[in-house]
């Protein structure tokens, strides 16, 4: 229980935990089910899940080393473009390492998911440039992944033998349940030929690597939620038993040295990212409530699709948003009131 004698960091991380973790779910969708799961993984990490995750990021990551970052679900045919949950948090966390820690972050992304992403780090004033480019303080990088099911693990592979990354953050990656199966969050099954970029085989090989690496989701069929398996088959609905044939449920069992779980998974970057903001004492890397806006437009003029209405429009999950302008303002005066004296 938290009292005046818990320690700053540790208040500030738990408030950043409430804040990123309030639940809007429309009324088809699975509802009480992130509380429950925030529980676990602040059982298991001891303390706030984004303070363990920051501090992860802080140790790992050196001036000029390369981090891998996927931002994007397992697409599927009727998201074409990407979702509009996933870059906005792959961009805010790229700004504030790339800013803060030096490091450069290395998108992991199909080049017909890539716009929305790009679009996302330009909002924010971080240049995206090829692989043939030369890499500047402050930039990042775009990294191509195959759209074939069966080319995933290799490139994987590839990736993480050419760039040695030091760190691997996984962002709304769906992931597949210990029979192999990846699952929509409601339950039903993806057939392999219907995932338009594998993305999760980039962290799964990374953490068999011993490279560091952070799951980021909003459901529990996302990578590193194997952490808390047990959670995510107890209280997800269709944890346990999916609606497919092979009955084993969407809890994947992928697993992850930090993990984070928020309302939608952009909020879980961005609980990361201003808590990361806070221990290096630079509240002003963490993006502002006008940034946000721009960001959350400039990614459906490029073709992000909202996945719970279909839309390209400036809205997540079918959060609109005004929500995400408003908690960008709370987790902004939370760290700036933190360091103020």
């Amino acid at each position: 229980m938290l009292n005046y004698e818990t320690p700053p960091h540790q208040i500030i991380g738990f408030n950043i935990d409430q804040a990123i973790t309030l639940e809007m779910r429309s009324k088809s969708w699975p509802k009480g089910i992130i509380q429950p799961l925030l529980h676990a993984v602040q059982k298991d990490a001891q303390g706030p899940q984004v303070l363990k995750a920051a501090l992860g990021l802080k140790e790992n990551i050196s001036v000029g080393d390369k981090i891998l970052i996927t931002c994007i679900a397992a697409q599927t045919p009727w998201v074409p473009n990407s979702e509009t949950d996933g870059p906005a948090g792959g961009a805010v966390l790229a700004r504030v390492i790339s800013k803060g820690l030096g490091g450069c972050p290395h998108f992991v992304i199909n080049e017909k998911h890539q716009q929305p992403t790009i679009s996302a780090c330009r909002a924010l004033g971080i240049p995206v440039l090829s692989e043939q480019d030369k890499t500047r303080p402050g930039s990042a990088v775009m990294l191509d992944f195959p759209i074939n099911y069966e080319q995933a693990e290799a490139r994987a592979l590839e990736v993480l033998h050419k760039y040695q990354p030091k760190a691997v953050i996984a962002i709304e990656t769906m992931s597949p349940n210990p029979k192999g199966i990846v699952h929509s969050a409601s339950g039903a099954a993806i057939a392999n030929e219907e995932i338009e970029g594998a993305y999760f085989h980039v962290a799964k090989q990374a953490s068999k690597q011993g490279i560091y690496t952070l799951g980021i989701g909003d459901a529990g069929n996302e990578f590193g939620m194997g952490r808390i398996y047990s959670a995510v088959r107890e209280f997800h609905p269709a944890g346990a038993e999916c609606r497919c044939e092979c009955k084993t449920g969407i809890a994947t069992d992928l697993s992850a040295d930090a993990l984070i779980v928020a309302g939608c998974s952009n909020w879980g970057a961005y609980g990361v990212a201003v808590m990361l903001a806070y221990l290096l004492e630079k509240p002003e890397l963490f993006h502002t409530a006008v940034e946000e806006e721009h960001m959350l437009r400039q990614m459906a003029i490029a073709g992000a699709n909202d996945a719970f209405t279909g839309e390209s429009q400036a809205s997540v999950d079918n959060i609109h948003l005004e929500a995400h302008i408003g908690l960008n303002y709370l987790l902004t005066e939370i760290v700036k009131n933190g360091l103020s004296e």
